[in-house]
Parts: structure tokens; sequence; C-alpha cells
């Protein structure tokens, strides 16, 4: 991806796996994890954030328990909404900012990631594929990390690009460690939410051609500096989960 997103993503990882090398380093020993756990019907659930009414709703701010990556410009918000619920907004023009928030587990407790979002505007012009128009307003980001965490971490992320064909993929420009995916293009949806649930080892497979670590955290960005337009993404629900299983009278495992 860009350049200069790239350039604060991966300072932003170093970040957090320079803070938590310790603690990383103790998780892979007893594969020990303090995230909140929770049940949606048959389905084991570890909330990333809901981002619900009951947070702190109509703030402006980084929300409890994120984060900032970059600075905001004057004219672009972080602000959770209380509508439909609760949701959080972010808003950019003419920069590039983003949030992370710090977690750990192996990808076998949790191995499916779900969310919610809709992109009210893209940026102007934006396409992935082009160096120079390299903006997207969706971008969600799953990191993992073995030790040592400086050399072996990975960054996958999931992209909602203005022109890009849904099923494009690729390696940054810059660091070789952090790979991506395409998986909405221009406008979907309407304003209505789309709500995506990815299987992150068949996705890290596919991109990264290796197994994958635990993982180290989560990170939403978005970019305008390249095309100096305006861009807004909404984000709601985003958890990680393992769907149970229950023995059907014939024997047979099934999934939910």
């Amino acid at each position: 991806m860009r350049h200069y997103s790239l350039s604060q993503i991966f300072l932003a990882l170093n970040k957090l796996l320079k803070k938590h090398r310790g603690w990383m380093l103790l998780f892979l020993l007893f594969c020990a994890s303090g995230e909140a756990w929770g049940n949606q019907g048959e389905t084991q659930v570890r909330w990333v954030d809901s981002f619900s009414a009951g947070t702190r709703p109509g703030k402006e701010g980084v929300p409890p328990g994120w984060a900032l990556e970059g600075t905001p410009g004057p004219h672009s918000k972080i602000l959770l909404r209380p509508e439909e619920g609760g949701y959080l907004a972010l808003v950019s023009m003419s920069d590039s900012f983003g949030l992370r928030k710090e977690m750990a587990f192996d990808l076998a407790d949790s191995p499916q990631l779900s969310w919610r979002w809709r992109v009210p505007r893209h940026p102007e012009g934006g396409d992935i594929r082009q160096k120079s128009k390299d903006d997207q307003a969706g971008q969600i980001y799953v990191i993992f990390g073995r030790f040592p965490l400086l050399l072996n971490y990975r960054a996958m992320g999931y992209i909602w690009d203005p022109a890009a064909p849904v099923g494009f993929s690729g390696i940054s420009r810059t660091y070789s460690r952090m790979r991506y995916m395409v998986i909405r293009s221009g406008a979907v949806g309407g304003n209505g939410w789309i709500e995506e649930t990815r299987e992150l080892k068949t996705d890290y497979e596919k991109l990264f051609q290796e197994a994958p670590p635990p993982v180290a955290g989560v990170m939403l960005f978005l970019n305008t500096n390249l095309t100096g337009s305006l861009a807004e993404c909404h984000y709601k629900n985003i958890f990680f989960s393992k769907p149970s299983r229950r023995v059907t009278p014939a024997g047979t495992m099934m999934s939910h």
C-alpha cells in the first residue's frame, strides 16, 4: 500500500511490539489471554469493541481502550455516534491517521473476525493499485507476532477500496511483512451496514504462505493525504469468535 500511510502503520506496529515484548513472550509460552469474552448464541466471542451508545455517546476523541496513530488534521474527526445503537465514525480530510488496540491470543482460540462497516464517502479518485492515488476510507488490520516480535510481526489488512476490484491483493510497497486484500469496492450497500466475517487462518495462509502467529492487535486506518480529498468510514461490533460445535443425534459434529 502507500508509502506515507504504511510508514505510519509500521511505526505504530513497532510501538505496540516494543511496548509488549515481555507479556507477549509470556503469552507465547503459556497461551494466556486477558481479553473480554462473551457469547452470541452458539458462538464464543472475544470483543474488540462494539462502540455501543453507552460507551461515550456523542463524544469526540479516541475511544476508551484505543490509541491514536498519526495526527488528524483540523477538519478530521474521531466520533462515537449514539444513533443506531452506537458506532465509531472516522472522518479524514487530506491526512492519514488511525486507531490501534492491543490484544494477545492464539488464533486457534478465536479464528474468525467479524465487524460491521459502511463508507458514506470514499476518497475521490482513490485506487490502491496506483501509488499516487493510494487512499482508502475502510481499512482494518489484524496484527500478528511471534518471538522475537520486532523481527517476526505480520500485518494483514482488509480493504474497502474506491476502485480496485474485490479479490485484488498485494504486498506493501514498503514492508513485505504487511499484506492486504480488497474485500469491498466502490459504493456498495448504499448507506446501510455491511457485515463481514473472515476466516483469518485461511486469509493469512493465502497472503503469507505460512501458518499464522498469535494475534497481537487490531488497527483501523483511513487515508486521504494523496488525493487531498474527504472520506468517512463507520465501524461497529468488531469481535473475534470461535463457533461452538454440537453433536447431532447421529454423532456428527456440526458447527454454527
